[in-house]
């Protein structure tokens, strides 16, 4: 999924590695690249089995935090020194635009 975005916005430091002996774009070192609301490949990343949980955890808990959305993901690569390649995401969330919906 990130080698897609990757590839997709043509992110500058991304590297080119394997994975399950698939080619794959790897996520470039600090600071990495962020993928906003909105951007291409947002929404996919938000369905990714590493964001979906705190997309869940955000919808059923609004009683307790408020209105919240992922407003951004960082996307980096920590430089581990030859064990392998992990990428690291950072969520931003933030207070949610309320839309109110009148019945008709």
């Amino acid at each position: 999924m990130i080698s897609e975005v990757i590839d997709k916005k043509k992110i500058s430091g991304a590297k080119k590695g394997t994975s399950g002996g698939s080619k794959i774009m790897q996520a470039p070192t600090w600071p990495g690249f962020v993928v906003k609301e909105g951007e291409e490949g947002f929404t996919a990343m938000v369905g990714s089995p590493n964001v979906s949980g705190v997309a869940w955890l955000i919808i059923q808990h609004q009683s307790d935090m408020g209105h919240k959305t992922i407003k951004s993901i960082q996307i980096f690569d920590e430089d581990r020194k030859g064990l392998g390649y992990a990428p690291t995401m950072i969520l931003e969330i933030g207070d949610a635009k309320q839309t109110r919906y009148e019945g008709t």
